[in-house]
């Protein structure tokens, strides 16, 4: 399901998981917000034979699920390209720790700008001829006051004008959903702007022209819908 979870006024900084249920829980996130706050961020996750998903919060905090889409199979459709195999979510990338097996990035500059080099293809559940990547981007600010961001991009192509996450400093923690196409290499790259370290976390990729033809795994939108507001219960 393609859902966007919101965290309102939580007690304290924390984070929010959500996966499949009787499946063992993930030790990654889906959201992370700072205490007070209102924090939003869609994501992919994985639903069990009755159609529920489990859903964590480290935070005391007010929940909201709205329901945007799913992928499954589509009506009256077939496609090659485009349709999504999920994996169970999987951390590749974690700047916190050295890199070791597992955690294979490495760090340069490009004149004063940070970048992170992810290797993804032939890993982490992924294929070796892999073009096109969802993953779940979390970039954590300095202690500064400074506003800063992310922008990830294939390795080796046009480096983009528009940023993937944003953060407001002051260690302030930030996820977002990003889908992103490999460069030639397999891997990617993040340039960091006033942003401390930065997190990937691995949920799937789409299949390109290479892959046979199916209707599963094709995105069906709906009209969106609000499933859980824990605020009703007051």
């Amino acid at each position: 399901a393609l859902v966007n979870i919101t965290a309102a006024t939580a007690a304290w900084s924390g984070f929010v998981s959500v996966w499949q249920p009787r499946t063992v829980p993930l030790r990654t996130s889906n959201l992370n917000g700072q205490g007070g706050q209102v924090n939003a961020n869609s994501s992919i996750v994985p639903i069990d034979a009755d159609g529920n998903i489990m859903v964590f919060t480290s935070s005391r905090t007010h929940l909201i699920i709205d329901l945007l889409g799913f992928f499954d199979v589509a009506p009256g459709g077939v496609a090659t390209s485009g349709r999504l195999v999920p994996v169970t979510p999987v951390r590749a990338v974690d700047t916190r720790a050295a890199s070791s097996a597992g955690n294979l990035y490495t760090e340069s500059l490009d004149g004063a700008t940070p970048v992170v080099n992810a290797p993804l293809a032939g890993l982490f559940a992924l294929p070796a001829d892999v073009t096109l990547v969802a993953a779940m981007v979390t970039a954590i600010a300095p202690n500064g006051s400074n506003s800063g961001f992310v922008v990830v991009h294939g390795h080796g192509t046009t480096v983009p004008t528009s940023s993937n996450v944003n953060v407001n400093g002051h260690g302030d923690v930030r996820p977002n959903l990003v889908v992103v196409a490999v460069g030639a290499d397999g891997s990617i790259d993040l340039r960091l702007k006033d942003v401390a370290d930065v997190l990937i976390d691995v949920v799937g990729y789409f299949t390109d022209s290479s892959a046979p033809s199916s209707s599963v795994g094709t995105y069906v939108p709906i009209t969106p819908s609000r499933e859980v507001d824990t605020r009703s219960f007051i």
